[in-house]
Order: structure tokens, then sequence, then C-alpha cells
């Protein structure tokens, strides 16, 4: 994990211990995976998703008494995260991710398709076992809004006359639909009203658009500054 969080060491300290939850979490007793999963979780970036997660925690009536449930939940999120990611660069045919290669161009697409479903059948196996029906349908509604943007966006790609509207429809399916799911669950499940928990997730999502469109014009401005995008 990054330096980011390091003015804010009790969140620091929480977001360590989602990172162990996702070691234990995925860490197998095949070697060459563990190799493979363990390198993906100690590089992660600055655990924005789970941090948010557990800042709009703070906003519940019961964050103390669930504080098992919302860590394990910053993970899932985290892990949906890491899943997603290995398959954006499956299909944008990505070679290196923050400096270093993707699983894609190592292994091949075959492996690396493999190592997102993994992942992705980790994260349900622990939300049957711990949540209500309410936070998996809203998770896989978003796994299905994050899938339906990168169809649209694939479908698009060589569109020069995609119009803005649609653009924002595209990235609303992506990066602004996990984010606005982890301020949105992270009060609920802390025991927030609907009311707070939505306003929230609204938060989340504005993140997320502003986010998104800030990634996409460094990607077409080549101006890399340390950030190593290709």
């Amino acid at each position: 994990m990054s330096n980011f969080w390091e003015n804010y060491p009790s969140y620091k300290e929480d977001l360590d211990k989602v990172q162990d939850i996702m070691h234990d979490t995925l860490i197998s007793k095949e070697s060459y995976l563990n190799e493979t999963l363990g390198a993906m979780i100690n590089k992660r970036g600055k655990m924005i998703r789970p941090g948010l997660l557990l800042i709009s925690s703070k906003f519940g009536k019961n964050q103390e008494d669930k504080k098992e449930e919302i860590l394990q939940l910053a993970a899932i999120i985290e892990m949906f995260h890491m899943a997603t990611l290995v398959h954006d660069d499956i299909i944008d045919e990505s070679e290196t991710r923050r400096g270093e290669y993707t699983l894609q161009y190592k292994y091949g697409k075959k492996y690396a398709v493999y190592i997102g479903d993994y992942i992705f059948t980790k994260c349900f196996s622990m939300l049957s076992g711990s949540y209500d029906m309410d936070t998996m349908k809203n998770i896989s509604n978003v796994i299905s809004r994050i899938c339906t943007g990168e169809l649209m966006q694939f479908h698009s790609r060589y569109d020069l006359n995609t119009s803005y509207k649609k653009y924002l429809k595209v990235i609303s399916g992506k990066t602004a639909a996990l984010i606005s799911l982890a301020c949105y669950i992270g009060a609920y499940e802390s025991g927030s009203d609907e009311k707070t928990s939505k306003l929230l997730g609204k938060i989340g999502y504005y993140l997320g658009v502003a986010f998104q469109i800030k990634d996409d014009i460094l990607d077409i401005t080549e101006d890399d500054k340390g950030l190593k995008k290709t």
C-alpha cells in the first residue's frame, strides 16, 4: 500500500487489516497461484475504495459493533476492484500497470481471465456468509453496471462522434459505480439511515466520475509525470 494514508494512522491501521483479510482470503495451497495473488495484494495502490468505505462507516450508529463486518466488506470491495483491473488489462491489451507488467502480458490472457474469475468467486463466497440480501443485490448490480460500461466503451472505441452524455454514461458504470457503492454500503452496513447512506453514495459517485475523467485525460495527453501510464 502507498503512503497515501500516513497522516491518518487509524485508517492506515484498519487498511492494513483489510489487506491481511485479502491475503487470508485469496491465498491457497497452490504455490504458483499464491505467487501471483501475493504480488497483487502487496502492490496495492492507495486503497481509495476501502478507505472511503471505512470513512462512510463512521456515520453509522453501529460502527464499533460491526467493525469486523465493515473490514471484511472493505476487503471485498478492493478485491472486486482487483478483479476488474485484471479483466480491464485483458480487454485493453495493456502491457504494464503502475510500472509493473500485467498478468495478461506475463502469463497470457487465459491465465489472467481465470485469476480475475477466481477473485470474483472469493468475493461472492465472503458475501454469502455475512451480509443481507440487499447488500448482495447492490454489489451484484454494480458489477453488472461495470460490465455494461466496459462493453459500451468497447463498442464505441473508434467512434469519434461519441457524445458527452454517452461518455458520462460509460464512466458512470466504471470507477464511479464502485466508489459510490463503497460509500453507500459502508454507511448502510454500519447502521446509517437510508438518506445518509444515499447521500454518501452520491458523493462517491461524483468522486468516481471526476477520478475517471482525470484518468482518461492522462491517457491521451501522454504526460505521465511519474504515473507510468502507457
